[in-house]
């Protein structure tokens, strides 16, 4: 399938679009914060599923390509092209490739490297 290497997962803390599932809730009734605010939650002890998820925090030189860590700047073309292309012509997603294109320092698979946002 579309999602066989893995699923990447930018999220920001500075994305407040998204503050409103805090106050109307998600999808499914929950009063949370969003998981483009601070990522997804992973259940513990996590099942092996969760190896392919990579959650990458907004880090400050993202904002370099356009990302300014707001939730419409993801889209930016100059991140999209720096940040999210890379992994369509990157057979293997292991820590390497992650941390090569992302720039974060030894990233690993959920949950052994979940970064939480710096809280406000």
């Amino acid at each position: 399938g579309a999602s066989a290497r893995g699923v990447i997962s930018y999220y920001s803390h500075r994305d407040w679009f998204l503050l409103g599932t805090n106050i109307a809730g998600t999808m499914d009734g929950e009063l949370t914060s969003s998981a483009g605010r601070i990522g997804f939650d992973v259940p513990s002890p996590a099942p092996g599923v969760y190896k392919k998820l990579w959650q990458i925090p907004w880090q400050p030189h993202m904002a370099d390509m356009g990302h300014t860590g707001g939730h419409l700047t993801s889209g930016d073309s100059s991140f999209v092209s720096h940040f999210v292309a890379p992994f369509i012509n990157t057979p293997t997603w292991d820590e390497f490739a992650v941390g090569r294109v992302t720039g974060v320092q030894k990233p690993k698979p959920a949950p052994e490297y979940i970064v939480l946002p710096a809280r406000l």
